[in-house]
């Protein structure tokens, strides 16, 4: 258990192509630590929205180079506190310019994330994960060692409030590679768009 103390509240919402918490359009995530408190960290979500950046994490591709630059993560470690992070997208005509609620903007890779207390909600859009890599993104090195138990954490990747094509934990859509280590032993990601722990 974390021995910091679970107090505050924070509520953000990245600006266009931001993170709620994390690298602005074109920019990495640096290293975000989480220790308590409740956390709600949203994506930009909206109609016809381009190059999303995630709820806790990267900023989307920059269009104006050519869009060569998602948002990466560098560290973010979870160690205690109520978080809720949401990725950005479209809410109208599906652009596929997702982002993950934890990890990458559209464009990102998942970086290194560690959750190792608290509970945690993370929802990717638009084909990004939930836990991982923005669409079009590989799912970094992820690693869920908090303790069992579905009230500890949630992974879901949605697009337009349906099942999305990103993984709930890993790459984007069409993205490829990454590491998991999950809690109960797991040395790869479950399948499908939901994953509890």
């Amino acid at each position: 258990m974390s021995s910091h103390a679970e107090t505050g509240s924070l509520t953000v919402t990245g600006g266009y192509s931001g993170a709620g918490i994390g690298g602005s359009q074109g920019e990495d995530g640096g290293t975000i630590t989480i220790y308590g408190g409740t956390v709600t960290a949203n994506g930009t979500v909206a109609a016809g929205h381009h190059s999303a950046g995630a709820g806790i994490g990267g900023g989307g591709r920059n269009a104006s180079n050519g869009g060569a630059d998602g948002g990466d993560i560098g560290t973010i470690l979870i160690a205690g506190g109520v978080v809720n992070a949401n990725g950005g997208g479209s809410t109208s005509a599906e652009t596929g310019e997702g982002a993950a609620g934890i990890g990458g903007g559209y464009g990102g890779s998942g970086g290194n994330i560690t959750i190792s207390d608290g509970t945690v909600a993370a929802t990717g859009w638009d084909n990004g994960s939930g836990i991982g890599g923005g669409c079009q993104a590989g799912g970094g090195t992820i690693s869920i060692n908090s303790p069992t138990g579905t009230s500890h954490g949630m992974a879901a990747a949605r697009r337009n409030g349906t099942d999305n094509y990103g993984s709930s934990v890993g790459p984007g859509y069409k993205g490829s590679g990454g590491s998991f280590s999950g809690p109960n032993g797991e040395t790869s990601w479950p399948g499908g768009t939901s994953y509890s722990w």
